[in-house]
């Protein structure tokens, strides 16, 4: 896959917007090492009085020396952004005194399938605002900080933030002297890291009010420390979100020219809804039967969308690989199938073709050929 790259070059802010119509889209671009030395914020992104569509873009080392590290919305705003990734921002000049991905001040945004991971900021690891409507579906915040005030991945004051199905986990503030991380999801006004006004909708793993259906357990991430935010299929947050919740294609994620239909894709352009219900967070979890071969499934345990084992390790040209790809227990050179495989019978040497014809002779005529022999007693002839 191609990736267009809008490198900031550490100079100035990446992508800046104004006065930008609905009908303006920003798609598939990795806009990256961005710095915002100004006050209005926003290393990667900078909007005012603008109303585009983010689509399937990552933001990544960006930072801002006041607010918003990779994206700063003002004035009027009111942008969407569909399957993005926030990553790593605020991270590398200084921590953005708010929002180390996103800050937004009297706006309207929406996020649906975004990823916020391992962004940093002083209040609000991931984001920030002081005063904003924010409708967040279907995204996962995970391993962001906050290193001087309160929410490792959300400060809000605002009292009009909306968390639908969303996975919050791992987010932290540092506290104490030395600086040690301490859970933190949430921050809002007058009670502590829970939000006290805010009419949070769905559910998320981590901390809730409300009522709202609410999962406290470890999400179950694929590989944390490889950077794999998607579900394992044991996870608590499968088939728990609500798809009533879930907004419209407004991204066109399938490209079939059709925006008026309910999300089809999740962040990883899988059926958004394999199970009975849409899963939390920004991934769905593959299951067996939906016609994608792809996380734990194999031929042995999801033929439907693997298609069927081979009859042997042999005849599948895999006896180096280290899989059991004909599904009978033994892999490579432990299974008998591979007995005559060449990766399984050691070093064979190089015979010219004068040397193939005297072997045949030889064999031919009784000779005894010895292979090799280990050091010893001369064989009797």
């Amino acid at each position: 896959m191609n990736v267009t790259v809008l490198d900031g070059g550490w100079s100035d802010t990446v992508v800046i917007g104004v006065n930008n119509p609905p009908s303006t889209v920003l798609r598939g671009f990795h806009i990256r090492n961005g710095v915002s030395a100004a006050g209005d914020g926003g290393g990667g992104l900078y909007l005012e009085n603008s109303r585009p569509t983010v689509v399937q873009c990552v933001f990544e080392n960006n930072t801002a020396v006041f607010v918003g590290g990779a994206v700063a919305i003002r004035g009027n705003s009111s942008p969407q952004f569909v399957n993005c990734i926030f990553r790593h921002n605020g991270t590398v000049w200084s921590d953005p005194f708010e929002g180390g991905a996103v800050f937004l001040e009297s706006v309207t945004a929406t996020f649906t399938n975004c990823l916020f991971h391992d962004n940093e900021g002083e209040r609000g690891g991931a984001f920030a605002t002081p005063g904003a409507c924010a409708i967040f579906t279907n995204c996962t915040f995970a391993n962001n900080q906050a290193t001087w005030g309160r929410g490792g991945a959300v400060s809000d004051y605002s009292e009009s933030l909306y968390l639908r199905n969303c996975v919050l986990w791992g987010n932290t503030r540092l506290e104490g002297d030395p600086p040690t991380p301490v859970l933190d999801q949430i921050y809002g006004p007058g009670d502590g890291p829970e939000v006290a006004y805010c009419d949070v909708q769905g559910g998320w793993s981590g901390r809730g009010r409300g009522g709202n259906v609410v999962i406290d357990a470890d999400p179950l991430f694929k590989d944390v420390a490889a950077g794999k935010f998607n579900l394992q299929f044991a996870s608590p947050c499968r088939d728990t979100g609500s798809n009533a919740l879930l907004p419209l294609d407004v991204g066109d994620l399938d490209w079939d020219g059709n925006t008026m239909e309910g999300l089809p894709l999740d962040l990883a352009l899988r059926p958004r809804t394999l199970g009975i219900a849409v899963d939390m967070g920004a991934y769905e979890i593959p299951i067996c039967g939906d016609g994608i071969c792809e996380g734990d499934e194999s031929s042995c345990n999801c033929p439907q969308d693997c298609g069927p084992a081979p009859m042997n390790e042999e005849a599948a040209l895999s006896c180096n690989d280290g899989k059991d790809n004909d599904c009978d227990g033994l892999v490579d050179c432990d299974d008998p199938d591979c007995g005559l495989d060449p990766a399984c019978m050691g070093i064979i040497p190089t015979v010219s073709e004068w040397g193939l014809v005297i072997l045949a002779l030889l064999l031919l005529t009784g000779a005894k050929i010895y292979f090799g022999h280990q050091p010893g007693p001369v064989p009797p002839r």
